[in-house]
Formats: structure tokens, C-alpha cells, sequence
């Protein structure tokens, strides 16, 4: 039976072992529980579609994988380095990891490391696709939030030729620029930031950020526009949104969780910041720092380092629920559509299982003489003669005329002039072929006279 699932990484007490806990809102109980001994404690969480749990480890280089319906670990991936914080796209095709200043791009179904880009200043914090699975959300602890298209992530360096150019190069030779990395930039935070959310709508939808400056700003991803920014009287750790974008969540440092009403007339114009009376903090419980938050059917999930699973009445402000868990959380997942139970026959999206291969640690275009399929497109790293020959020359500006006698000294040309001379090798050795076949076959025709 499919079912909506709260899913909390629970630190235990001794720092060791990594202990996931899933519960139902509705019943209010813990329905299965996935752990491993190990040396280092969950610091991240993903779902990877409604089949598999993906944890990346506090103190080792490994990420964790589980069945939902299984409480063993299905499969441990190595990765280059810690990994803080983790995101999978929606289609379950990619999934991000962040490792200090510098985002990793895996394809979940080869493995492979398809980019390796860092464009922060300090680690990233947070990690988060967009609804349509095609920009990447991106938070860390220099204060900068960035927004990635997905497709230049993973294809900015190659053209259509198959070969790696810089930005400056292309200009300087007159070919077209590739679009840029990145949508957005937003440096607003004067703090690292903790917690992101990214409403419904793919880069028309709104984003809110919060930080330990004690601030939550809300985006707009279609025109890059600051639209409100809400300043609180404590650092925030948590930030969250209904379904209806109607009210704004927020979980700080001391336990507290406020929420602002954004449909408030007077919040409209607003550019700059706002006093923290427009906030309102009817839920208390939590007695130290709030880690997640997550809007659920049956009201608002949160999560807390003082071991505490709390389910709270939107409307009212009250805890509905209030589950111990052995240990502080350290994140929690809403997941809708899960099934937890294996009996019977399961139909539908839950049912479908994603086919998972262990993440390379090396870059899939490292080596630059091998073309290697990427299922969903392919990267050639080497020129095929015969194809792209008159390419190369056309975007380097030159042709065979032009060049200067004798090698080149680097770049273009010189790619250029290997080319030309396995042009002509090919053209020798496709003489001498059809010399061969012309003498075998005016052989044949003898013989066959005689």
C-alpha cells in the first residue's frame, strides 16, 4: 500500500552509525527503520524516486543506498570526499553531491562523474533540483546562492565539435559563446546559508533561502528579482513552503518555527527588509536547533537536535504529534507514493525500480581519446577525421590553404594539422586498398575467362 512517508537520519549518540527512520504522519509511529555500523553518521539525505534511500556518511567518503521495502544497505558508493550535502533529480537520471566548494554530477544508471564545477568561495551547504528537474539550486557557506542549468553543467565545455574550448577562446575566434553555467546569482546573505526551498514552477517559481544572518529571502527565479527578505530575531537553520505558497516556515537555532503570511498586501512592493513582527511564532516544542522542515498533507513535519519528530497543525499552531527518536535529526524528507510494504502486487510509479551502478570518482572526459555513450547523450572526446574535419576548420577560421608550412605551435592549428595529416594517411592507405581490390579482381575476371 503506497502511502505518504517522513523520512529522519537520526545522529546516535555515540557519533557512529547511520540510522533513517521511516514514519507516517498519519499513524504517528516509526514503520521501519534502516541503519549500518559504521564510523561515520548521516550528514545528507535524498530520495532516489519512491524506490531507493540515498545517505551520504558525516565522517567518510561513502554514500549509502537502501531499498525502501529492505532495512540492510543495498549498496555503498565511494566518493572523491565527504559529501555534505545531496540532491537527485525528480527523473532520477542525475544526482548532485557536494564536496567542500565544488558540485559533483553523477548519472545514476552508468555512474559516471559527468561535472565537476565550483563557483563558491566557500563549501556548499545545500543541494536542490527544481520541480522540472532542469536547474540545480545551489547554497553555500560564503553567502551565495546559485541557480544552474543543468544541461551547461553537464555539456558547458564541449561544442559541437567534440572539443573542450574556453569561454575567451570561442570569443576570440568568432564562434558563438556557449549560454552561460548559470541563471542566477544572488550574494545577499551576509552568512552561510543552511536551508533552501524551491516552490512549483521550474524557473518560474519562487525560492526562499534562509541563513544564519537571520534572514529568509524570497526570489523570484524568472526575472533573478529579490522579492521580500524577513528579518527574524535568531540564526535560521530551516526554511520551508506549503503547496499553495501561502505561508512561509522557518526554523531557527533556540527550537523556535515561525511563519510568515506572504499574502499580505503590504509584503507586494516590498524590496528590502521587513521587521520580524510580520512573523508569527505559535510553534513552540523543540528545545534546540531546528534541522528540517516539510509541509506534509497532515500539517507541518519538523525535525530537531534534541532527538524530537514533531507534526504540527498549520492552522492552529499546535503539535499533533510528537515522535523520540534516539538521537538529534539531521534531516527529514517528506515522500509521497511509497511503498513500505512488499505484499502483494504493486502497480504504478512506486513499482518501477531505478537501475543504480557505483559512482565513478574520475571524470568521464578525463581521458580525451575515448567517446563513451552517457545514455542520455554523448560526450566524444576525440575528432572523428572524416566528420569533422571541415567543422574544426570553419570554427578555428582557417582551412588547408591557409596553413603555414610545418607543425604548428599549440591550440586550433595545431589539432588542425594532425588532422590533415591523418587525412592524408587515410587517403594513402584507401589508395593502396582499392589498388589491391582492382588487382584481385582483374585476377578473378582472368581466371575466370581462361
Amino acid at each position: 500500500m503506497s502511502e505518504e512517508v517522513v523520512l529522519s537520519c537520526v545522529s546516535s549518540s555515540g557519533g557512529k552509525g547511520v540510522k533513517i527512520a521511516a514514519w507516517s504522519p498519519g499513524k504517528g509511529a516509526i514503520q521501519r527503520t534502516y541503519s549500518s555500523e559504521t564510523e561515520g553518521g548521516g550528514a545528507a539525505l535524498a530520495m532516489l524516486g519512491k524506490t531507493h534511500i540515498m545517505c551520504a556518511l558525516k565522517s567518510i567518503p561513502f554514500i549509502y543506498v537502501w531499498h525502501v521495502r529492505k532495512e540492510q544497505v543495498l549498496m555503498k558508493m565511494a566518493c572523491p570526499g565527504l559529501v555534505r550535502a545531496l540532491a537527485v533529480s525528480p527523473d532520477c537520471v542525475y544526482c548532485a553531491g557536494a564536496i567542500a566548494d565544488k558540485i559533483h554530477i553523477w548519472q545514476v544508471s552508468t555512474g559516471h562523474l559527468l561535472a565537476v564545477e565550483g563557483r563558491h568561495y566557500q563549501p556548499v551547504s545545500v543541494l536542490l533540483f527544481t520541480d522540472d528537474g532542469q536547474s540545480l539550486v545551489s547554497g553555500g557557506e560564503d553567502g551565495r546562492v546559485l541557480v544552474w542549468s543543468l544541461q551547461r553543467l553537464v555539456s558547458q565545455a564541449f561544442d559541437s565539435s567534440g572539443v573542450s574550448l574556453p569561454h575567451s577562446e570561442n570569443v576570440s575566434m568568432g564562434t558563438r559563446p556557449h549560454p552561460p553555467v548559470l541563471h542566477h546569482t544572488w550574494s545577499d546573505h551576509a552568512l552561510p546559508v543552511t536551508s533552501l526551498h524551491c516552490g512549483a514552477g521550474g524557473l518560474r517559481a519562487r525560492l526562499a533561502s534562509a541563513s544564519l544572518d537571520q534572514t529568509c529571502k524570497l526570489y523570484d527565479m524568472a526575472s533573478g528579482q529579490l522579492l521580500c527578505s524577513v528579518l527574524f530575531g535568531f540564526s535560521l537553520t530551516a526554511v520551508a513552503m506549503d503547496t499553495a505558497e501561502q505561508w512561509l516556515f522557518v526554523g531557527g537555532a533556540t527550537g523556535r518555527i515561525s511563519r510568515v503570511n506572504l499574502t499580505l498586501q503590504r509584503m507586494a512592493p516590498l524590496h528590502g527588509m521587513s521587521a520580524a513582527s510580520m512573523a508569527d511564532s505559535g510553534f513552540k516544542g523543540h528545545t534546540q536547533a531546528v534541522t528540517s522542515l516539510a509541509v506534509c498533507d497532515c500539517g507541518l513535519a519538523s525535525g530537531s537536535e534534541d532527538g524530537t519528530c514533531r507534526l504540527w497543525d498549520i492552522a492552529s499552531g499546535q503539535a499533533t504529534r510528537v515522535l523520540q527518536m534516539k538521537g538529534g535529526v539531521v534531516q527529514s524528507l517528506v515522500v509521497w507514493g511509497v511503498a513500505l510494504s512488499g505484499h502483494g502486487k504493486k502497480t504504478g510509479p512506486e513499482s518501477q525500480s531505478v537501475f543504480i551502478a557505483p559512482f565513478h570518482k574520475q571524470l568521464l572526459y578525463t581521458d580525451k581519446n575515448t567517446a563513451l555513450d552517457c545514455g542520455q547523450f554523448v560526450l566524444r572526446r576525440t575528432i572523428d577525421p572524416l566528420s569533422d574535419f571541415a567543422s574544426l576548420e570553419c570554427e578555428a577560421g582557417l582551412s588547408v590553404g591557409q596553413l603555414a608550412p610545418g607543425p604548428p605551435e599549440d591550440g586550433e592549428a595545431m589539432q588542425v594539422h594532425r588532422l590533415r595529416e591523418d587525412m592524408t594517411h587515410l587517403r594513402d592507405i584507401n589508395r593502396a586498398l582499392y589498388s589491391l581490390l582492382s588487382e584481385r579482381t582483374a585476377l578473378s575476371l582472368s581466371h575466370s575467362t581462361d
